[in-house]
């Protein structure tokens, strides 16, 4: 397992980071906690050591099956990453609620990396309206809290005011080789690397997407070592940038966490023939994606029944599809675009800033054309 120790971070952290978004649930949304335990019992005898959750995270239960599957191990065996929800937070009082409610169900009396969640303009002024950067000094001082971090989608511009604000330890991004110039994208990767600041990057396969690549797209991939999964060139890419400390994937089938450990254990360097392979591939999936959807699915519920992410899913995937026959055979799910009442909600979470109903209405006219 690679690990990296980097900027004000004093922990060897893995390289490869257990992302707890998209944990496998049965036909009533609840997680399979058995699942859970199966593959955090892999993960540690792997050698990972970086957890990450969130408050919100499988409606507020996947604090809690995380630190259930890391029950069995000693705390200073593995970091836990967690993330306020500073969208749900009405006032200062409120704070310490939020992070004893963490502290209860991740089972623990501190979390490593902790993190604002999903930073946007509008919630950086209410984290400076609630002083959140002298509660994380005090947090800190009481041992609560070791590392202070925040996630963001929003322009690189925030990341400078972020900065500016609170001297924080480490940031998390979403970064993959398909979204170079998404926001804060590369761009915000630099930003961060100049202020010494390490960086953790979320949606590497954007959604799993990258991860199951058409064959005839991945063709400049088959040159190279073809026991390689697609997934694997999407990490190697990323391992190329030296302050990326730690990236996260929500493995939720122990054959996807196999492969990553595989690859995260390949001593192998990544080859400029490599790197422009990825850039062929990249070029191709361009000019057949419809909709940079990662299926993060923080827009649903849908108040009208859309599987926003699912429809989108299908869109691209017909897209990508390389014959008649095939892209035939992809469609809508029946929760399909149709039913949209165009009433926003789903724009105003969408973490990408898709355009989200001008998307579906295009999205439901081009696949259902004759």
């Amino acid at each position: 397992m690679k690990y990296r120790t980097l900027g004000n971070i004093k922990d060897r952290v893995s390289c490869l980071g257990f992302g707890s978004m998209r944990f496998l649930t049965d036909k009533d949304g609840n997680i399979i906690q058995e699942k859970v335990n199966e593959l955090i019992k892999t993960a540690m005898e792997s050698g990972i050591t970086y957890y990450d959750t969130a408050y919100v995270y499988h409606d507020e239960h996947s604090e809690k099956a995380l630190a259930e599957g890391l029950k069995p191990y000693p705390r200073e065996s593995y970091t836990l990453a967690d993330k306020l929800p500073v969208y749900l937070v009405k006032s200062e009082d409120e704070l310490d609620g939020y992070l004893d409610r963490m502290l209860e169900r991740l089972n623990t009396t501190y979390i490593d990396f902790f993190l604002l969640h999903a930073m946007s303009f509008e919630r950086f002024e209410k984290v400076k309206l609630y002083h959140i950067g002298e509660w994380l000094d005090r947090k800190k001082a009481e041992g609560k809290i070791r590392y202070a971090g925040f996630s963001i989608h929003e322009k690189d511009t925030l990341i400078d005011e972020l900065l500016s604000y609170y001297p924080f330890d480490f940031a998390q991004i979403m970064l993959n080789y398909m979204d170079v110039v998404h926001e804060p994208g590369m761009v915000g990767y630099e930003k961060l690397t100049k202020a010494n600041v390490p960086v953790i990057i979320m949606e590497p396969l954007r959604g799993g997407s990258l991860a199951n690549i058409p064959d005839f797209i991945a063709e400049p991939f088959k040159k190279f070592d073809a026991a390689r999964s697609y997934a694997s060139y999407s990490f190697r890419w990323l391992l190329n940038y030296p302050n990326i400390m730690t990236i996260l994937s929500g493995m939720n089938e122990m054959d996807q966490l196999l492969d990553n450990i595989k690859t995260f254990n390949d001593e192998t360097p990544v080859s400029k023939e490599e790197l422009e392979a990825v850039n062929q591939v990249r070029d191709e999936l361009m000019t057949k994606q419809k909709v940079p959807c990662t299926g993060c699915r923080y827009c649903m519920p849908c108040p009208f029944g859309v599987d926003i992410p699912g429809s989108f899913k299908a869109w691209n995937d017909r897209a990508k599809a390389r014959y008649t026959e095939e892209q035939k055979a992809i469609q809508l799910p029946a929760e399909s675009p149709v039913n949209c009442q165009a009433c926003g909600r789903c724009e105003s979470l969408c973490p990408q800033h898709i355009q989200i109903i001008d998307m579906l209405k295009k999205c439901n006219k081009e696949m259902t054309k004759e």
